[in-house]
């Protein structure tokens, strides 16, 4: 068997459960990146939807959308990979899952096609 022949079969050889880890990990490591895109879509999908309306969900709205944004961009979500918060959470697993559990909370509300609404000073989301 000569070199190209291992080659060939090195080719063919089944990814190794390292390989998939190492998959899994890649993906798993820009949890807080893929939620965070996914709510930011989501609030300029809820905007369109209530566009040239004036009303205070409208507003309301637009309010949460800058607040997020600057959220985001304090705490470097969209940051270089090197740089962003899913790379500084690596060493912090429980920080990280409390960051993605409350992405995933706002992702979920924004995707119910709810609208926020003021209630007794504390907001929350109703349905249209």
């Amino acid at each position: 068997m000569d070199s190209q022949d291992s080659a060939m079969e090195s080719e063919k050889a089944p990814k190794t459960r390292q390989d998939n880890n190492k998959d899994v990990a890649e993906e798993a490591g820009d949890v807080l990146y893929n939620l965070a895109c996914e709510c930011e879509a989501l609030f300029d999908a809820r905007l369109a939807e209530l566009e040239g309306q004036q009303s205070p969900v409208a507003e309301l709205l637009t309010e949460y959308q800058q607040r997020f944004a600057i959220w985001a961009a304090y705490l470097g979500v969209f940051a270089r990979k090197s740089q962003s918060l899913d790379k500084r959470l690596e060493n912090y697993p429980d920080v990280a899952d409390l960051a993605a559990l409350l992405l995933d909370v706002l992702r979920s509300n924004l995707a119910q096609r709810g609208c926020p609404a003021t209630h007794g000073g504390r907001s929350a989301f109703l349905s249209f």
